[in-house]
């Protein structure tokens, strides 16, 4: 999400996340009129069409795997996802290092975005001088998706405690983030 001139902006890879985050819940609504209604909300609330939050959700319904060709090809490396992951994890063992990273990035430098979402509240407890736990965490997180990273993410990542590994993450995080500005820059 961008700020230009006060107000939020969604990037296309946000808008893809956001949509089909939706496409299990919306598949489950049966009435015609509960279903316009909430992609209605969804359109306005991301600024993309309606047709194309349906179209993305009847090839959801005909039980496509794959429904990202509908809005973009998304390039979001196995080493790229194992980084983020890894910076959640290092945050959510040791307060002072969340603070280190978060001294070098934002949020907004995850391309997964239920990850923006968990480094947006690990950041909003932070300022709040809360204690970092998954308890914590939770409470700001109303996504079960988001709660099952976490709980992934404290069961099967690694501790780091070597500043110098943790800073390659950060690297890498912020390295493939500035790749997708540069392509998404070419493509306009």
């Amino acid at each position: 999400m961008k700020m230009i001139n006060g107000e939020e902006f969604y990037s296309l890879n946000d808008k893809v996340m956001i949509v089909r985050e939706a496409l299990p819940k919306l598949s489950e609504i049966d009435n015609d009129c509960e279903l316009r209604e909430e992609v209605k909300k969804i359109s306005e609330e991301i600024e993309i069409s309606e047709e194309a939050i349906l179209t993305e959700l009847k090839r959801y319904r005909s039980g496509a795997d794959d429904t990202r060709y509908t809005f973009i090809k998304l390039d979001s490396t196995p080493g790229n996802v194992m980084a983020e992951k890894f910076l959640i994890r290092c945050m959510l063992n040791d307060k002072e290092m969340a603070k280190k990273i978060l001294r070098k990035m934002r949020a907004r430098n995850f391309s997964v975005l239920l990850h923006r979402k968990i480094v947006r509240a690990i950041d909003r407890i932070l300022e709040e001088d809360g204690e970092i736990n998954s308890q914590n965490l939770i409470g700001y997180l109303p996504s079960q998706e988001a709660i099952k990273i976490i709980i992934d993410i404290l069961m099967k990542e690694k501790i780091y405690s070597d500043e110098k590994v943790i800073f390659g993450f950060i690297d890498t995080v912020n390295n493939f983030r500035l790749l997708q500005e540069k392509k998404l820059k070419k493509r306009w």
